[in-house]
């Protein structure tokens, strides 16, 4: 009787394993054919049934990691015809219905699943984001021209994808094109004077590619030097022209581009040195004497001759004489002072029959006299040393015959500078 007993136990066992077998193998047999819906009918049957079902998350995972491998392995063309994400597709097409299904019944699938399924599956998906990010860079770099874009899409591939490395390389490559790219963009602003924007367009396409890499810091910064150097020997070439703006102008460019340059620096004073002083800007006057007469400063006169001249200086007097003196301070940092003097075609006008001179004192001692100015005197040029001298004074001096006005008399571009040698 015990014996009948163990065999129908026996035999009890054998049909409830081949069942169970025979169930697995049809869950297999649809994992075999990348079949997600039939997946997901056998899973959900069993789960319902309340079978066990490690065998059937054992296969899940063993599946899932298969493909991740090959995946990991797949060779993808370098040529960037695709979008990262066609491009995946294209490869994962061939697992049937388990990622081409409008249903998304692979997905439901492995929500249903255990844990260990769901972290192999997440891994999985983890690889194919990152598959998808390095081809996506491909495809910007190499079709849409997009560099910095193409950065950003290598950045994100993972260290266990075997694209990992060749994806640093390229992303270099992207940065490095996108840097040359920025440059040409900034050598348009500096042939059109913008050297501001061409600064701020370099220090912002560092910062939109956010990478560290000294190899993008010292193209960039090398090309900043180059820069910086061209407008130093410009401005060094407008010095020896005598032209002293264009020497202070383009040095200025080169402090700004290397504003830490200390050669720059002492060479854009040293140029600063030889702008002229204005000394038609009333600004720029130390005194004036309170003599018979009148002093004013006009942004244009005219000369009897009819000509125009600009920043002008102008002496009058009424009455029999009347004297002046205007004072500045050059603090011995001057060479020389020039202008141009003539009388005011108001002086004809009023047919004035005054006369006037004036003088150039240089702490206290006389430097230059004019010729008598009379109402029809015309323009002069004149120049004075002033090396050394602290204080400039001219002395205006008008003799008239009545008690009518005498003449106008301006000085136009009356400025003292520092030689170039």
């Amino acid at each position: 009787m015990k014996k009948i007993i163990s065999s129908m136990f026996v035999f009890l066992f054998v049909a409830l394993l081949f069942a169970s077998c025979g169930k697995n193998s049809d869950f297999k047999n649809a994992l075999d054919k990348n079949d997600a819906s039939g997946m997901y009918t056998q899973y959900m049957t069993a789960k319902y049934n309340g079978e066990e079902i490690d065998d059937y998350d054992d296969l899940l995972v063993e599946k899932i990691e298969n493909i991740e491998e090959e995946l990991n392995k797949a060779e993808f063309p370098d040529s960037g015809e695709l979008n990262g994400y066609d491009a995946v597709i294209a490869f994962l097409n061939k697992y049937g219905t388990l990622f081409n299904d409008p249903d998304y019944k692979f997905e439901s699938l492995i929500e249903e699943a255990g844990v260990m399924v769901q972290d192999a599956y997440n891994h999985f998906f983890r690889l194919r984001d990152s598959k998808e990010a390095y081809l996506e860079g491909l495809y910007r770099m190499n079709t849409q021209k997009d560099y910095l874009g193409a950065c950003e899409s290598f950045k994100m591939v993972e260290d266990f994808d075997t694209f990992d490395e060749i994806a640093q390389e390229k992303m270099m490559s992207a940065a490095e094109q996108f840097i040359d790219e920025s440059i040409k963009e900034a050598d348009e602003y500096y042939k059109n004077g913008d050297v501001s924007s061409a600064i701020e367009l370099l220090k912002g396409a560092k910062e939109e590619l956010n990478l560290n890499v000294p190899e993008i810091e010292a193209k960039v910064q090398e090309y900043i030097e180059q820069k910086a150097q061209t407008y130093a020997d410009k401005a060094a070439q407008a010095f020896t022209n005598k032209d002293v703006n264009a020497a202070i102008g383009n040095m200025e460019v080169a402090c700004q581009l290397m504003p830490d340059n200390a050669e720059y620096k002492t060479k854009l004073n040293e140029y600063r040195l030889y702008v002229p002083i204005n000394l038609c800007d009333e600004e720029n006057v130390l005194s004036i004497d309170s003599g018979d007469g009148k002093i004013r400063f006009h942004d244009i006169q005219t000369a009897v001759n009819g000509k125009e001249y600009e920043e002008c200086l102008e002496f009058s007097f009424g009455g029999p004489d009347g004297q002046k003196t205007v004072s500045y301070l050059l603090e011995g940092k001057y060479d020389k002072i020039s202008g141009v003097y003539f009388a005011n075609k108001r002086s004809a006008t009023d047919n004035s029959p005054g006369r006037i001179t004036f003088e150039i004192y240089g702490d206290g001692k006389l430097l230059y006299s004019s010729a008598t100015i009379t109402a029809e005197t015309i323009p002069s040029d004149f120049h004075v040393n002033v090396n050394g001298i602290q204080k400039l004074e001219i002395r205006f001096k008008g003799i008239g015959e009545s008690y009518y006005y005498g003449n106008w008399v301006d000085i136009s571009g009356l400025k003292a500078y520092k030689e170039i040698k």
